[in-house]
């Protein structure tokens, strides 16, 4: 059963970790909940890497350390996010962190609370795991704009197209004491 992490008055955030995100049923839900509601430019993203969206889906939410997602009151899914540590080699520690979030169209109904709440969640993410990175399609405006506003850094140079879409990787780095 996953933990909450913040309960406001229109949302909860609920929390994950491996290895209780491999137990399944609740996870499955989530997914299943998530491939039916999937905002469209969630949709765009996975199909220019891969033909089988439902099985992206498992696969990030299975392949993440700690897995958070956001419900309304009503339990609507919102959107799920989830980090996946990558260790360095011959070391313990984690030098970087792939991150990712899928999200239903009630993000844009719960934009503020979504940005306050994923600023402050990446936050603790950097200081524990380090650089975090993705890449976001150019396409993806939204998802652009939130990742500026977060203080990401794009590669252009690092560019690559995917099934006909161009995408862009970003890092962000947090260091202590803020952004």
């Amino acid at each position: 059963m996953a933990d909450v992490i913040s309960n406001q008055k229109t949302y909860t955030i609920w929390k994950l970790e491996w290895p209780d995100i491999l137990k399944g049923e609740e996870t499955d839900d989530i997914a299943r909940e998530l491939l039916k509601n999937l905002r469209k430019v969630d949709r765009r993203e996975i199909s220019a890497f891969t033909g089988d969206i439902a099985r992206e889906i498992h696969e990030s939410i299975d392949w993440s350390y700690e897995l958070q997602y956001a419900t309304a009151k009503d339990g609507q899914l919102i959107a799920v996010w989830g980090v996946q540590p990558k260790r360095e080699r011959d070391k313990d520690e984690c030098g970087s962190a792939l991150i990712w979030c899928l999200g239903t169209d009630l993000v844009r109904t719960y934009a503020f609370s979504f940005a306050k709440e994923s600023k402050r969640i990446l936050q603790e993410w950097g200081r524990r795991y380090g650089v975090l990175f993705n890449m976001v399609g150019t396409f993806n405006k939204d998802a652009i704009h939130w990742l500026k506003w977060l203080g990401a850094y794009f590669d252009k140079q690092g560019m690559m197209v995917r099934g006909g879409e161009k995408f862009v990787p970003f890092i962000i780095r947090y260091e202590e004491g803020g952004k």
